[in-house]
């Protein structure tokens, strides 16, 4: 089972080498409509290493893996900023027969201790329709566990 959880997590820190890509022009990303400068990109690079690494170190059962996955994750909240903007979702229509693409995204707020580490306490899910924002989901963070025991 180990295995399967250091997977997801490898996929995951894989996926954060898009941005790095993107920003050195190692592929076509129509999916990251934001530029990326060369600084971001080597921090895209820093966060998708660090993530993987600790999926690695989570797979062997090493049990400091969450020590850099707490700066895994650091890096990859910062470099993804406020949140995400993406073209690429679709909203249905009410009655689920149509679907328009809009531009998403998820803003984050409120910064606040957890353990080791800084987090969004509060984050959001947005439709950006022509007549304006749609704020359809709210999401507040109240605590995070680390390390803890099967």
């Amino acid at each position: 089972m180990s295995w399967v959880v250091a997977g997801v997590l490898a996929v995951h820190g894989v996926i954060h080498l898009m941005g790095f890509a993107k920003a050195f022009g190692y592929g076509e990303l129509p999916q990251l409509t934001q530029p990326i400068s060369g600084a971001g990109g080597v921090a895209w690079l820093a966060a998708a290493s660090l993530i993987v690494v600790s999926a690695v170190m989570f797979g062997l059962g090493h049990r400091r893996f969450w020590m850099v996955g707490a700066v895994a994750l650091v890096v990859s909240q910062v470099v993804i900023g406020l949140g995400i903007v993406s073209d690429d979702r679709s909203r249905s229509s009410p009655d689920g027969k149509t679907f328009t693409r809009l531009r998403f995204s998820t803003p984050v707020r409120n910064y606040r201790a957890y353990g080791p580490t800084h987090l969004a306490a509060h984050g959001e899910a947005r439709w950006h329709l022509p007549e304006g924002e749609f704020t359809y989901g709210e999401f507040d963070l109240v605590d995070v566990s680390f390390n803890v025991p099967p």
